[in-house]
């Protein structure tokens, strides 16, 4: 079975270590799931809290879903490479900085050097 990007990715958002898994990174996945699942205790603890109305719960409430936000973004993004760099037949994601060739259009007969 060929590993995609795209499912890589998907499991990487979708399940606390999942993209690691996918790629057979076990031991940077168990990381992963501990770090995660973690964050996401964390933030019910203080969903809770702002539910009970304990003052200061907001902020951090905030704080550990950006926490969780940025940890999900990056490892969509690492396993996403991971799998292209497992898979060298994918083809390969354009830089952000390069830019299209562009054709320059000819008129009449072209003669070659």
């Amino acid at each position: 079975m060929t590993k995609t990007t795209a499912r890589g990715e998907r499991y990487a958002l979708l399940y606390p270590g999942g993209g690691y898994f996918y790629t057979g990174h076990w031991f940077v996945g168990l990381f992963d799931a501990v770090f995660s699942i973690t964050l996401i205790v964390l933030l019910a603890s203080r969903v809770a809290e702002l539910v009970a109305g304990i003052p200061g719960s907001l902020q951090r409430s905030l704080t550990i879903a950006a926490l969780l936000l940025v940890e999900k973004l990056l490892t969509t993004v690492h396993a996403g490479r991971l799998v292209r760099r497992l898979n060298p037949d994918e083809p390969p994601e354009p830089s952000p900085t390069q830019r299209p060739r562009r054709i320059e259009p000819t008129i009449g007969p072209t003669i070659g050097l």
